[in-house]
């Protein structure tokens, strides 16, 4: 994993895959690619997508940045209140009320052998940590970055921390999400019965909410926690 200081950008790299991100102009971490493996790119405002104007249904980030909209921009933490109406990442009350935050970047560092406090994790020797905070209501999303070489995997956790000295309320805090262009993908999970556990169901990943969980308080074998997105052609 490395971080090139001229574009501000991240690269995080296993055997066959390329993940990149970019602390953009307006210091909200972008997310640039996630596929097979590339070469470092030159000048990567010429893979980024970009609007040069308001679009009709959609709210420019600041009367300085017209055009520069969260809703079409592809972000590592999506969040409430700021002109992205997208699911955001998380969503918590704040003292006076509100649920509006802009988490922007703070910095970043490498760490050596980085676990999860109190729940079972993965380790390697280095973990990438990215500080995103909000100085007005003074709230971090920290967030954890380890590459698996060899088995192509990156796994990402997150943390909220409340710099504040009242109470937040969190109602809803993912680990994950990753904003994708459009393409025609699928989805798979697996569902079953008793002893006829994780059965293959493939659909199309279509527009709207897909929702799957378990009201038995586990994971259950009627519908494992796993997802799968895959181009429909994959093999």
């Amino acid at each position: 994993m490395t971080f090139n200081k001229d574009d501000k950008t991240f690269y995080l790299e296993t055997k066959n895959t390329t993940y990149i991100m970019q602390v953009n102009s307006h210091n909200h971490l972008e997310h640039i690619y996630y596929g097979s493996k590339i070469e470092r790119v030159k000048n990567i405002e010429d893979i980024k997508l970009k609007y040069e104007f308001e679009l009709g249904s959609s709210t420019s980030y600041s009367e300085d940045a017209k055009g520069y909209m969260l809703n079409t921009t592809l972000l590592e933490v999506s969040s409430f209140g700021k002109g992205d109406y997208r699911e955001p990442t998380f969503h918590i009350e704040l003292p006076s009320g509100s649920r509006t935050l802009d988490m922007k970047y703070e910095k970043h560092e490498i760490l050596k052998n980085y676990k999860v406090k109190g729940m079972p994790s993965t380790t390697k020797d280095k973990t990438l940590k990215v500080t995103l905070h909000d100085n007005i209501n003074q709230v971090s999303i920290i967030l954890y970055y380890t590459s698996y070489f060899d088995e192509d995997i990156i796994v990402r956790n997150l943390e909220v921390i409340n710099r504040g000295r009242d109470k937040i309320t969190l109602d809803k805090v993912l680990s994950f999400n990753i904003d994708m262009l459009n393409k025609d993908y699928a989805i798979t999970k697996l569902d079953g019965a008793w002893i006829r556990e994780r059965h293959i169901s493939k659909h199309d990943l279509t527009i709207g909410t897909i929702h799957f969980d378990s009201k038995k308080g586990v994971s259950s074998s009627d519908h494992n926690p796993f997802v799968l997105v895959t181009d429909k052609n994959a093999q």
